[in-house]
Formats: structure tokens, C-alpha cells, sequence
């Protein structure tokens, strides 16, 4: 009994629906064709017939009935030895440990005889291991057309990489020495136990990611340790941690190793890379005075209708603590979704790019950034969700404070409560009515003077609550969209799409003459350039550039220039503009 990995992702996508989903949002949400999901459900369907229970609609699609105990355990453990957390597939991984554990050049011929895989197949995934390692500047695949394969890098560096794709599953694919694959399973639950009875000593909880990662990078060293391959003076001295000092003695109480000076420092740098959640230890003062002042500027350049953007600081101080020591120690953070963070929220990207290092006197690399940036995107995200909204009713106000309470748990609005005004007030200000997304009446005689007005009872039931909820949600859809229209069309017209077919040399030579822009790579090929400050000129324009330009490594073809007004109360909508455009 074998499943593909995408045959885990697509019963995972029906059981995590709970009822029918078509094979168009299935081939969307693991990026295939609707023919692939199709054809996948065929053999589903057959090899599985008793232990997964279908059934296939085509106006519907599928739909999981039931399925088995051991398939369940088998999906389970199928997806804990595949998880890594990285967006490059399993057969590219399994190529990356293969070369990682190979002492001298490989042909691209020994590769495919090794993996049954073609060269052209073999010459695919090495593009695909390129463009991945293109992030990190600090390893690379050197191709010879004499000598072959073979990978460069530090060896701390290999280790690195290597604990970032190398689950047990992609180690047992990788066609490594069976000796090597066995040492790997059997140092697993040993290493894992003792570096979550260190954390729980120490009363440290980190991501699931990162304790995944360190106790990969722990296996591969040690693995690699025995091997031969030995860390040199690459890292320089650090700080010792107490709780690096017990884990690595534990280490070698269990396992019988030891660690040098140059292994023990290179632990140490990974434990740097931990995001703490939480631990024992006073906050730092200072972090938190800082962290208020950078607060305070974010919501006066974004007309924020609070003053306390952040509510709970505990993990974003500690945070930023612990960034502070990596940073200090020349470690350098990586992730895998910085480039993804960059698309998604080109507004915090700008914000912590050009204030945070003003107030924190540090400047974070990129994957630094991302991290902060989702910390910022998820403070925002409420006030992003917002909506404005007016009552006009002649209803006690007992009666229209329920309605309140009703309203604004069914929209999700926890900052902005709608206003409520009785009829004679609306009669005498109506053009106001303007200003506000949503308005409702319990006056039935307003919704014939204006259409715009919803109606609905002084006292909701539970039906009418539904009913409600679902006008609303489709309303402020249809809303937010059409905002979004109006704006592209002021501000991004087609006049602002221009084509450049002259070589340039610099970006800023297309663009209007500011100071204190952020650039931001989005992609592989876009460069997005914002400028945000009182009395700018809002704009978006792009430059389409028949022949591309080198920056930071990358071959750059397209241009956004963001420019935005800071005095204008629109900047999140602006900037939900910005991300339709990048997408």
C-alpha cells in the first residue's frame, strides 16, 4: 500500500473539506492540471476501493465518505517523513542530500543511473536546486562539463541546507549507504528526545519548524561528523548559551560523541536561529520603549483609529530579542516563505523596511524581515477587514445596542462599531450616507427613499441572523472590489504601463527623482519600488523592460513604483491594489 505525495495532498484536501470540492479547486490548490487530479482520482478510486470510500459528481466533484484507520495512520506518518517545511519537491531534495554526501564531482550520467532518471530529467531538477539556492549566496551547485556535479559551500553551510530538506523520508530516497540511511532512523528519536527535554529544562517553546530543523541539523552533523567532513574556524566565536552548554553535554553522554570547539559553535549558531515563543527571563526594557515608539509611528503614517496597534507584545519583544543576538553573532536567519511574505504584504515590507531599523538601530536581512512583516500583517489585518457602517432606526437604544453587538460579530468588525442615528437625524444629513460601506434600517419606509439601505428587524432571530450574515458578506465583497476597481483605474491607468525597449543601466533612471524609496524583489523577475510621504503623488507605475537588468543576482523585467500620499486615509486599500497588480 503506496500513495504518491500527490495523492496525499489531494485526499488531505477532501478530508480537510468536509464535503464535496471539485477537481478544478483541487488541481488550484496543489498547482496541476484538472486531467492530473482526474487521472489521480482513477487510481484512488481502484487501488483503494475498500479503504477509501468516494463518490464523484461532476457538477460537485468529490466527496470522501469514509476511510480507513491504516490509511489514516499511513497518511499521517507518509506526511510527518515528508514535512519540511520547503517549497522544493522530494525528488530535487533527495538529489540536494545525494550531492551533499558525495566527496568529490559526480557525472550528471552517474546521477540519472543512480535516481533512474534521464540526464534531461536529472538537468531539470538541478535548474529547479538552482533557482531554490539562488535565496542563500553561501552555497551553490558547481556544474563541469568535465568533472560533473558537485556541491560548494561551507560545511557548515551543507549542514544548513541539508537539515532544511532532509526529512527520513527524503534521506531513504536520496540513495545514500544503507549504513547512513539506518544511522540516520536510529539517531532520530534519540535526538529529538533529548533536545525537547533541554527545551522543556530550560522552559523554552520554539515553532514546530524550528525543532524539527534542529534536529536535523543535529543528525546530518553527526552523520557527517563520523564521515570525515569537519567544521573549521568558518564561524567565529560566540557568547556560550546555558542551554547549548546541556544539550551538547547530553549529546555526548547519550550518543558517546563529542563535540570540538568549531562543532560546538556551529550548534550554537543553529540554537540562535530558534523563534522563541516564549521562555523564562525579564523582557528587555528597552526593546519594549522602542517597540511603543515604532508602534506609534506606524499608526500615524497609516491614520490608524487606535493607539495600540500591537495588543500582545510578549512574543514580538521576544522576538526581536533574539534577532538582536543573532544578528550580533553574524548569524544569518533563513525561511522559506520570505518571497511569498514580499508578494502578499508589500505595505508592512515598506513599513519595517525603512522604520524599523530606526528605532531598533539593527537592519534584518530578508528572512529577518519576513518574520517581522507577518508579526505587522497580523496586527493590521483587523483593521484591513474593517468596515464602516450606519443604522438609521428609530428603535430604543437598549434595542439598537444588541443590534450593534449582533451586527459587528457577523462582519468581524472589533475596531470600528457601526453608528447608530435615529430617522430625523438621517433626514437632515443624508448625503452623509456616503462616507459609510455598509447601511441598514429597521425603517421600512427608507429602504423606497434609497435603495442602497438594507433592511432588517429590530430583533434578530436566528434565521434572520444568517440570512443577514450572508447579504453582509457578499455586500462588503462586492464593495471591496469595487473600491479596489475605482482605485487602479485613478491611479493606475493605462498611460502608467510603459514599455521600455532601450538597455538601462539603473532602475532609478525610470523613475521620479525621491529619496528614501525600499526596493523589494518580488518573484524572480520583478523589482517593486515604494515611496510613501506626506504631499506624494500617488501612483502606480510599471515598467515592462524588454531587456532585462541585474540586481542583487537576479534578472529584473518588470518595475512597480508605488507612490503614495501618507496624508490620505486610504493606504491598506492602496496597498491591497499593490498586491492584485504583483499577482
Amino acid at each position: 500500500m503506496e500513495m504518491s505525495r500527490r495523492q496525499i495532498k489531494i485526499v488531505t484536501q477532501l478530508v480537510n473539506e468536509h464535503g464535496w470540492l471539485t477537481s478544478e479547486k483541487i488541481a488550484k490548490n496543489i498547482e496541476v492540471s484538472k486531467k492530473t487530479v482526474q487521472f489521480e482520482m482513477k487510481i484512488l478510486s481502484n487501488e483503494f476501493e475498500r479503504k477509501i470510500v468516494l463518490q464523484s459528481n461532476k457538477r460537485k466533484g468529490y466527496l470522501i465518505e469514509s476511510i480507513s484507520e491504516d490509511i489514516k495512520k499511513y497518511i499521517s506518518d507518509e506526511v510527518k517523513t515528508y514535512e519540511s517545511y520547503s517549497s522544493m519537491d522530494a525528488r530535487a531534495s533527495a538529489i540536494v542530500i545525494f550531492l551533499l554526501f558525495q566527496k568529490s564531482y559526480v557525472s550528471m550520467q552517474y546521477v540519472a543511473d543512480t535516481f533512474f532518471l534521464s540526464k534531461t530529467a536529472v538537468s531539470i531538477e538541478i535548474k529547479t536546486i538552482q533557482r531554490w539556492m539562488a535565496r542563500n549566496s553561501e552555497i551553490s551547485i558547481d556544474i563541469s562539463s568535465n568533472d560533473g556535479l558537485k556541491m560548494i559551500a561551507t560545511e557548515n553551510m551543507k549542514r544548513i541546507f541539508g537539515s532544511m530538506v532532509g526529512t527520513e523520508r527524503i534521506i531513504e530516497e536520496a540513495h545514500l549507504k544503507e549504513i547512513e540511511v539506518q544511522k540516520y532512523i536510529k539517531l532520530g528519536p534519540i535526538v529529538k528526545k533529548t533536545v525537547r527535554d533541554t527545551l522543556i529544562r530550560y522552559k523554552y517553546v520554539v515553532s514546530g519548524e524550528d525543532f524539527k530543523r534542529i534536529n536535523r541539523y543535529i543528525i546530518i552533523s553527526i552523520m557527517r561528523q563520523k564521515s570525515g567532513w569537519k567544521i573549521s574556524d568558518e564561524i567565529k566565536e560566540i557568547e556560550k548559551l546555558p542551554l547549548a552548554d546541556y544539550l551538547i553535554r547530553e549529546l555526548e553522554i547519550t550518543l558517546n560523541i563529542s563535540f570540538d570547539s568549531f562543532e560546538t559553535r556551529a550548534l550554537i549558531n543553529r540554537l540562535l536561529d530558534f523563534n522563541y515563543l516564549y521562555g523564562d527571563g525579564d523582557t528587555n526594557e528597552e526593546i519594549g520603549a522602542a517597540l511603543r515608539l515604532f508602534e506609534q509611528k506606524i499608526i500615524f503614517i497609516l491614520n490608524l483609529p487606535t493607539n495600540n496597534l500591537f495588543k500582545e507584545t510578549e512574543f514580538l519583544i521576544s522576538h526581536i530579542k533574539q534577532m538582536k543576538i543573532r544578528i550580533a553573532s553574524g548569524h544569518n536567519a533563513m525561511n522559506h516563505f520570505a518571497k511569498k511574505t514580499a508578494q502578499n504584504y508589500p505595505l508592512e515590507m515598506h513599513l519595517i523596511i525603512k522604520y524599523f531599523p530606526m528605532y531598533f538601530m539593527i537592519k534584518p536581512n530578508n528572512a529577518e524581515t519576513s518574520y517581522l512583516v507577518l508579526y505587522l500583517a497580523t496586527a493590521l489585518e483587523k483593521y484591513k477587514k474593517s468596515v464602516t457602517g450606519l443604522v438609521v432606526s428609530n428603535q430604543p437604544f437598549s434595542v439598537l445596542n444588541t443590534l450593534n453587538v449582533q451586527i459587528n460579530e457577523l462582519i468581524g468588525n472589533s475596531e470600528q462599531k457601526f453608528r447608530m442615528e435615529p430617522v430625523y437625524l438621517y433626514e437632515i444629513q443624508a448625503e452623509d450616507i456616503n462616507d459609510y460601506d455598509v447601511i441598514l434600517t429597521t425603517e421600512q419606509e427608507i429602504i423606497f427613499d434609497d435603495s442602497r439601505f438594507i433592511f432588517i428587524s429590530s430583533v434578530l432571530n436566528e434565521n434572520e441572523i444568517v440570512n443577514l450574515s450572508s447579504l453582509l458578506e457578499e455586500r462588503i465583497r462586492v464593495l471591496r472590489r469595487e473600491k479596489k476597481e475605482r482605485f487602479l483605474k485613478k491611479y493606475f491607468i493605462h498611460e502608467n504601463k510603459i514599455e521600455v525597449f532601450k538597455r538601462i543601466n539603473n532602475y532609478q533612471d525610470l523613475l521620479p527623482k525621491v529619496k528614501d524609496t525600499t526596493t523589494q524583489i518580488i518573484g524572480d523577475e520583478t523589482l517593486l519600488i515604494c515611496f510613501m510621504e506626506e504631499k506624494a503623488t500617488t501612483k502606480i507605475l510599471q515598467f515592462n523592460l524588454h531587456e532585462s537588468i541585474n540586481y542583487h543576482q537576479k534578472k529584473i523585467k518588470k518595475i512597480l513604483y508605488v507612490e503614495y500620499d501618507s496624508i490620505q486615509k486610504n493606504s491598506l486599500l492602496f496597498f491591497s491594489c499593490v498586491v492584485e497588480i504583483l499577482k
